[in-house]
């Protein structure tokens, strides 16, 4: 899992789990209906964080939602890419 925050007028702080460069799981007590688009700050291990436009999929229960990637900066693509990179190579 990787500490985040949902960013808007108040940053709400969420966990993130099951992460692609697709998109991502919101572990959240927040609830949110699916479509709406949100915007994600994540840390990443060795890397800057990086931020996220996302849009909301399906509700699971009541652990949070799922969210696609729509938009990223290229400089915080590159430090996503490579921190899931050295992810699936086992490394921190």
């Amino acid at each position: 899992p990787f500490d985040a925050w949902r960013v808007g007028a108040l940053d709400i702080p969420v966990r993130i789990f099951d992460i692609s460069s697709g998109g991502c799981f919101v572990n959240s007590v927040h609830q949110q209906a699916p479509g709406r688009e949100v915007t994600l700050k994540i840390e990443l291990p060795l890397e800057e964080p990086i931020s996220v436009r996302a849009i909301t999929l399906d509700q699971w229960s009541e652990l949070g939602y799922a969210v696609r990637f729509v938009a990223i900066e290229p400089g915080d693509a590159d430090r996503f890419e490579r921190a899931l990179t050295r992810l699936a190579a086992g490394a921190d």
